[in-house]
């Protein structure tokens, strides 16, 4: 298995079952930690973090395997398009590397995966898409094997406590929450330029405290503005996350530019280009369909989203990032 070559491990083995029907199961043994094979999904959290986000997980297990298809919403689309946006940037710089290496952070079943698989085009890249929940992983697999992408391997895991090597990839992607909802964001963005080789390359997104809709609320409702005061020295706010059985309230980090920048820097990163998501627009997922006025506003931010006043005033930040060579002087 290619991906256990890329674990952090002094001493590593394994063993394996073969089922007809489940795939692969069986275990790791990464020095003194174990981790299972599930459907030829390996679980890549270490022991004592198995619980930890035992919330999130069952958040996300209790959603649908796909909630976010760009054909059922006009906002879905129009966010994923911005997406697209640094996936291609990021197929520009590695469609000249030999086996490149990628990492999708909170992948679900894949979509950013697919879509970069298509845009490069190059059989020897390995792709490893990790996620939080094993369920839209099973998806991934599926579609894995219709595609016949012998190159893309799953796997369970956090993204502020990555198990692989430094120096191991050419590509780290985290869009859409996984740099959100983790209480150790600052460990991420610090594991994320530790695995990266140097000049490879982020792309990421995290939702924004100063986003455009937020600030025309805030002049709306004098109450809501103290509020939203007092709820911009805390650390983390309490968000809903519907599902099919229940609402969570989960723990949720909201950015602002210059906190990313500052992330970046500590990690020996540098933004190469930042874009705002649902600045002009705003963010409505419930809706399906754009009126008159909302297309002509998603037409707009696709023009302006990358201004250098937009950028940091849409609902999400979006960021492709480069690991800078350390002057050793």
């Amino acid at each position: 298995m290619e991906l256990i070559r890329l674990l952090k491990c002094k001493k590593i083995n394994y063993r394996l079952r073969f089922n007809n029907k489940k795939g692969v199961s069986g275990v790791i043994f990464c020095d003194n930690e174990i981790f299972p094979i599930k459907y030829s999904i390996p679980i890549l959290i270490y022991g004592e973090d198995r619980t930890r986000f035992r919330k999130l997980r069952a958040a996300y297990e209790s959603m649908g395997f796909a909630p976010w298809k760009a054909n059922q919403s006009d906002w879905i689309k129009h966010m994923r398009i911005q997406h697209i946006k640094g996936l291609k940037i990021i197929a520009e710089k590695i469609k000249k590397l030999d086996n490149p290496r990628i990492l999708v952070l909170g992948c679900g079943w894949g979509w950013e995966i697919w879509t970069l698989r298509k845009l490069i085009d190059k059989e020897d890249a390995l792709i490893v898409g990790l996620d939080l929940t094993r369920k839209p992983l099973i998806v991934g697999k599926l579609l894995r094997n219709k595609f016949d992408a012998s190159n893309v391997v799953f796997a369970v895991g956090l993204s502020d406590k990555l198990p692989f090597k430094k120096k191991t990839f050419d590509v780290a992607i985290a869009i859409f929450g996984p740099l959100d909802h983790t209480e150790r964001y600052e460990f991420a963005f610090r594991d994320i330029s530790r695995i990266l080789k140097n000049n490879g390359y982020f792309f990421f997104t995290v939702l924004n405290r100063f986003s455009l809709d937020w600030i025309f609320r805030n002049l709306k409702s004098p109450k809501l503005y103290f509020r939203t005061l007092k709820k911009a020295k805390e650390k983390f706010v309490r968000v809903t996350l519907p599902s099919k059985k229940r609402a969570y309230r989960l723990k949720t980090h909201y950015y602002d530019c210059f906190e990313v920048k500052k992330l970046l820097s500590k990690n020996n990163m540098k933004a190469l280009n930042s874009w705002s998501i649902f600045s002009i627009l705003s963010a409505n997922f419930r809706d399906k369909r754009f009126t008159l006025l909302d297309k002509l506003r998603s037409e707009i931010e696709l023009l302006i989203s990358d201004k250098p006043l937009v950028r940091c005033l849409g609902r999400y930040i979006a960021v492709v990032a480069e690991k800078q060579v350390k002057n050793k002087n």
